[in-house]
């Protein structure tokens, strides 16, 4: 499986190629000591990162010299990193005296972390040639004092390593800088440091390079070139440096390849993952709204075959206890002391129109009062769910511009539940669900036949004969309604379940809402899967590596 892209995999083999190209290269001298990027403690002289072309064994390399992180390095963050981002070696110096600060010790951390390099810590130890030691041997005492103060290499050793990865740090290794770089430029009897009218530009060069000749001069006049040499001990950074520069096309490959790896677990895989847990807790958002809006709209219906049922049974029954008899039938038993069957049905037949209407009306107006109650719920069931979802998405940090508001089906669904609203207010046909007057008439009448509405005896008074046809009229009119009810009843339950179902696309389309989520969470899900699988390789690949 090849980890890389075509672009990639040219890029690393023309690195490799040009450092191979580089060995037929004539050697030249390890050291080109001219003292202008040396300071004097005082000041840091680099303002930008500068290059400068060193031959290691026949092979052409570059030291980057980069400013300071000690301190406020703000406006010099960018110079840093580009810097480091070509590297394969970071040198870290320091002082014991001073040591490493932890706001510096943090800021190693932060660069190694997103410039993924080796590094060896360097400890210079301050040797002045003007100073007095106790000794006649002077390169006997700064030999001593060079050893002492080397034994406190672990200190920074210890720092730089709670920084810095275990694989990535090599090294903390004692130097003591001036009096090395003071016997290295000496060529011949003469100094190789810049001649200081060189910068008239830049009094701080200037004057360091003056302050460098005399040190110079006071070292070489106390010790030989040889044995300052070897009391700064150079050639071991000399020889850490070297080892870095073996196998250096493996070295640049392996580099490449942990950066690689690093960034893609750094800034890829870290944000993705980020951008994962968010459409994640967005999507359990969701799927809890859209659960309680189908229960809401699952109550809503229950209720609306309840109500319609309750309010249609109601006017039925108020129609015939209240339109037929009380104020149809009382009154005729009142006149007539009994049910006289031709002229109840006259009496019913000349209102029948009349009746139809009313009877028709009350039962439409039923119908409506209940449609309308549960498209109104049903609204605001879908309003809420909606705001809900809108609130959701804005309080979630997203950066993947395909997981927008568009993604969703927002306006669709208010549509439906729109569409229910109309569907609720334009009415129902009543149609065949009511019988009609005609076919009532004969039905009371013939509840009448044959009743007798007065007790038999001469001691029976008027009154007590009323009241007897009221009570038997009313029991006879219940049964009217009761049948009547029993006969539209399933009627006016399909007239419910039709408008209920209405509510399936409501559903329907908030399950989408949730697919929509999944479909998102399932993409990124698979994007991670993705690239944990080509850092697994990239990993092993690094781990067979010998360099």
């Amino acid at each position: 499986m090849n980890l890389f892209k075509p672009r990639q995999v040219k890029l690393i083999n023309a690195l490799i190629r040009h450092i191979k190209a580089k060995q037929n290269l004539e050697n030249s001298s390890y050291f080109q000591v001219d003292g202008c990027i040396i300071g004097n403690g005082s000041q840091d002289f680099t303002k930008s990162h500068t290059s400068y072309g060193l031959n290691i064994n026949g092979e052409k390399a570059q030291l980057i010299d980069i400013p300071g992180i000690e301190g406020n390095e703000e406006k010099f963050i960018d110079i840093i990193k580009n810097a480091l981002k070509k590297a394969h070696l970071v040198c870290y110096v320091a002082k014991e005296a001073k040591g490493i600060e932890e706001t510096t010790l943090q800021k190693i951390k932060d660069y190694m972390q997103k410039n993924v390099t080796e590094m060896v810590g360097i400890h210079n130890i301050p040797l002045q040639p003007q100073k007095e030691y106790d000794g006649d041997d002077y390169v006997e005492d700064i030999t001593k004092k060079f050893n002492e103060a080397n034994k406190k290499n672990s200190n920074i050793g210890e720092k730089l390593q709670s920084v810095v990865p275990e694989d990535m740090y090599k090294d903390t290794v004692g130097i003591s800088a001036l009096p090395g770089i003071c016997a290295l430029a000496i060529h011949n009897g003469k100094t190789s440091f810049a001649a200081p009218e060189k910068f008239p530009n830049n009094t701080a060069v200037a004057e360091s390079l003056k302050s460098l000749r005399r040190e110079q001069r006071t070292f070489l006049s106390r010790a030989s070139d040889v044995d300052l040499l070897k009391v700064s001990h150079l050639n071991k950074l000399r020889n850490v440096i070297i080892d870095s520069c073996n196998n250096a096309p493996e070295r640049i490959k392996k580099a490449s390849l942990i950066r690689l790896s690093k960034l893609l677990q750094d800034d890829y895989l870290a944000d993705i993952t980020k951008q994962k847990t968010a459409i994640g807790e967005f999507r359990n958002k969701i799927q809890k709204r859209t659960n309680s809006l189908r229960d809401n709209i699952g109550n809503a219906r229950d209720q609306l075959k309840r109500n319609m049922e309750h309010s249609v049974k109601n006017t039925v029954y108020d129609f015939f206890y209240q339109d037929i008899l009380e104020k149809i039938i009382y009154p005729h038993i009142e006149r007539h002391v009994k049910i006289d069957e031709d002229i109840l049905n006259r009496e019913l037949k000349s209102e029948q129109s009349r009746l139809n209407k009313k009877m028709s009306d009350d039962i439409q107006n039923a119908i409506t009062s209940s449609s309308k109650d549960f498209a109104e719920r049903i609204q605001n069931y879908v309003s809420d769910y909606q705001r809900g979802m809108m609130l959701d998405f804005q309080n979630i940090s997203l950066e993947l511009p395909e997981f927008n508001a568009e993604s969703f089906d927002f306006k669709q669904l208010g549509s439906a539940a729109m569409t229910i609203g109309s569907y609720a207010i334009s009415g129902f046909a009543i149609g065949n669900v009511f019988p009609g007057i005609g076919t009532l008439v004969g039905t009371i009448v013939g509840a009448f036949v044959g009743l007798v509405v007065w007790v038999a005896g001469w001691f029976t008074s008027k009154e007590t004969k009323i009241r007897k046809a009221k009570s038997n009229a009313r029991d006879k009119i219940e049964e009217c309604a009761y049948e009547t009810w029993n006969k539209m009843s399933g009627k006016i339950r399909d007239i419910a379940n039709k408008l209920a179902s209405k509510t399936d696309e409501v559903i329907t389309l908030a399950y989408r809402q949730v697919e929509s989520a999944n479909q998102s969470y399932n993409l990124i899900s698979d994007l991670e899967s993705k690239i944990k699988k080509q850092v697994k390789h990239l990993d092993a690949e690094i781990e067979l590596m010998r360099v």
